[in-house]
């Protein structure tokens, strides 16, 4: 089997991306515990609601026009550790940044030992190569905030829901669950 200069199989590389899948739904069984009642929802708050529709410039120009953005998450962080379904990822496998201004949001997501800066294009790439690339994980759009954005109401926290204008991985299947995180804040 061959390996990279790090010493990776290709079986490896190419299984981070199914890593990924299986951390963020508990090995697919996230669905069938993600659900109303418990987890009540409207389906206008799944991730690509809006991109499947055609409808995501004028959401996101409406939400805007209305002032449905805050300050209170703004930032620029990376995440050194991604756990769940028995599964893990860390700093010694991909670099993972998040950037979120008072509306929009970037999440990127880069396993490492996958070196392409030799290559000028995707047409350079080898067959393999270009598998490699396209599971990299990267998606930005419209974060909407609800909720209380003072640390004294405990009972209703700030919760933010992204909603998805540019996902490099997505192939039109809609995700069953809002991309959904509250906001811890602290007093």
């Amino acid at each position: 089997m061959a390996t990279t200069t790090s010493g990776a199989s290709r079986h490896s590389l190419m299984d981070w991306s199914a890593t990924q899948g299986g951390i963020l739904t508990l090995n697919g069984t996230l669905e069938s515990l993600y659900k109303p009642p418990l987890f009540p929802f409207d389906d206008t708050e799944l991730p690509h609601y809006h991109k499947v529709r055609g409808s995501t410039r004028q959401a996101f120009a409406q939400w805007r026009a209305e002032g449905k953005s805050t300050p209170i998450v703004a930032g620029c962080w990376s995440r050194p550790l991604f756990v769940g379904g028995f599964k893990h990822s860390d700093a010694s496998t991909e670099r993972v940044f998040n950037l979120q201004t008072p509306s929009i949001f970037l999440d990127l997501r880069l396993p490492l030992d996958q070196d392409f800066t030799r290559h000028k294009g995707l047409s350079t790439m080898t067959s393999h190569e270009l598998k490699l690339f396209a599971r990299r994980h990267a998606f930005a759009g419209y974060s909407l905030v609800s909720g209380s954005s003072s640390s004294s109401n405990a009972s209703d926290p700030p919760v933010a829901t992204r909603h998805h204008a540019i996902d490099w991985n997505f192939v039109g299947k809609l995700r069953p669950r809002p991309n959904k995180w509250r906001i811890e804040m602290e007093g």
